[in-house]
């Protein structure tokens, strides 16, 4: 599954993000609210990170040793960052709380 999903991640360009403040990355820099798209095809066929990119060989990950969850950059199967769900709940919750007033 994780070598299916190197070879054919689910979205090819993540979500864009918006950088908070502006930010030097390998010698660019990057100003504060820049739209910012991370391509996970590419990451995943890089020939620094992977031996042989471009084959299909599940075992690779049987020995791994950096992590799943995004922070070594050079496996994203599902993103990186702060996720939507925090911020739905407070929305959702306020919403409740303004329903609850007006129908009082």
């Amino acid at each position: 599954m994780k070598e299916t999903l190197r070879l054919h991640p689910t979205l090819p360009l993540l979500v864009s993000h918006r950088n908070s403040e502006t930010s030097v990355v390998t010698g660019y820099m990057v100003p504060k609210d820049s739209k910012i798209f991370i391509n996970v095809w590419a990451i995943h066929r890089d020939s620094k990170n992977w031996e042989d990119p471009n084959e299909f060989k599940p075992e690779r990950f049987l020995d791994s040793s950096f992590e799943f969850n995004g922070n070594d950059y050079k496996y994203l199967p599902f993103g990186f960052g702060r996720r939507i769900g925090k911020f739905l709940k407070e929305r959702y919750l306020k919403l409740r709380r303004s329903l609850v007033l007006f129908l009082s």
